[in-house]
């Protein structure tokens, strides 16, 4: 943070230095009550009164906040950054849970104990994570999906048998393809060993319909 900025607002009397967990912090002048009554923290003089005012749940204001701007965390984590006991803020994050609907589980497989989560979290992705969602779907040159295709349909690949014929119908399926041109062109680069008899089983067990589009060129 820029300290010209910071000081700009603590001449303001709109932020405020403060010691918490042994450390110098800044926070909002409008909160030091709240910080006041639930972490203990020594006020500077010269706040309004309207500041000094801590509200009915101090700790459980600080946790709610917590809670609606940071992923998925154990009780442990807040407990160290403002210098309290697990044991308080454990308390205090159940409180959360019956009036707020707080919730507590296993979100992250690698956590190794219960964690607590605000319902609103876990329907808006990080912006880190919705970004790299994002460059997931971004298009690709074409020359890369004119390589990936042929590899992913498996065009040349020495698959053989009635589960690999099986297995290529699946990912064509919905596509419309020439009857004249299926056998030969598609399914034959696909299956090593194609033969008619494969597609007939698959049609004879019902797990391949043939299903008409349209006509194909002018007749």
């Amino acid at each position: 943070m820029d300290p010209a900025w910071l000081g700009a607002l603590a001449g303001e009397r709109r932020a405020v230095a403060v010691r918490i967990a042994g450390e110098t912090r800044w926070i909002a002048a409008e909160e030091a009550g709240r910080y006041r009554d639930a972490l203990g923290v020594a006020l500077p003089t010269g706040l309004a009164d309207a500041h000094l005012e801590g509200g009915g749940d101090p700790l459980g204001d600080l946790l709610r906040r917590h809670a609606r701007t940071h992923v998925p965390f154990s009780a442990a984590e807040p407990a160290r950054r403002w210098g309290l006991g697990v044991p308080a803020v454990e308390a205090a994050l159940r409180r959360l849970a019956g009036t707020d609907g707080l919730l507590r589980g296993a979100f992250v497989a690698t956590a190794g104990s219960s964690e607590w989560c605000h319902p609103e979290v876990l329907t808006q992705p990080a912006p880190a994570f919705a970004g790299a969602l994002r460059r997931q779907v971004e298009p690709g040159a074409v020359e890369t999906l004119g390589g990936f295709l042929p590899a992913w349909q498996g065009v040349n690949s020495g698959r053989r048998g009635w589960s690999s014929c099986s297995r290529v119908v699946g990912m064509l399926q919905g596509a419309v393809v020439p009857a004249s041109t299926l056998e030969r062109d598609v399914l034959g680069s696909r299956v090593r060993d194609y033969q008619p008899r494969l597609l007939d089983e698959l049609i004879s067990l019902g797990e391949v319909v043939w299903v008409g589009a349209r006509g194909a060129g002018q007749r």
